[in-house]
């Protein structure tokens, strides 16, 4: 048997967990399209961040969990076989090599905003708070009780 051939198993329940295809060329393009995906997911993001739209930002966090968890096992996948893919399409191996470089700056920069955000929420929060206390101390508020 030649050891470089990756071997397709019989098990049914081993097969639904493998999801790249044998053919290199064609694994190479299952990830390629998984990254991409993530790419407009993160372009996304970040225009519903500078739009300060949070309900679609949250809504967009269901779909980037589910490409992200493809992203995943595709990569262990990928980790796996690596002997197999260094025989492969360079042109594949560069595209997705820039692509994830892409995915890593674009993940950056939404990481770096929402950070951001979260701190100006917070001490707006924290703000609110203050003033709060300021006005029931200078405002007492008597609560009428009911006694019978």
């Amino acid at each position: 048997m030649n050891h470089s051939t990756p071997q397709i198993t019989t098990n049914p329940a081993v097969q639904e967990q493998q999801l790249l295809p044998v053919d290199t060329a064609l694994a190479l393009k299952a990830i390629i399209k998984t990254t991409e995906s993530l790419i407009d997911i993160s372009e996304r993001e970040a225009q519903h961040i500078a739009k300060n739209d949070m309900v679609s930002f949250a809504i967009l966090q269901d779909e980037k969990n589910i490409q992200t968890e493809r992203y995943v096992r595709l990569s262990r996948e990928f980790r796996a076989r690596l002997n197999d893919f260094r025989k492969s399409d360079i042109g594949l191996l560069d595209r997705l090599e820039k692509l994830q470089g892409t995915l890593g700056e674009n993940t950056a920069h939404n990481n770096r905003i929402i950070n951001q955000v979260h701190k100006k929420a917070k001490k707006n929060t924290e703000n609110t708070l203050l003033s709060a206390q300021e006005l029931g101390q200078k405002h007492p508020v008597n609560f009428a009780t009911n006694q019978e």
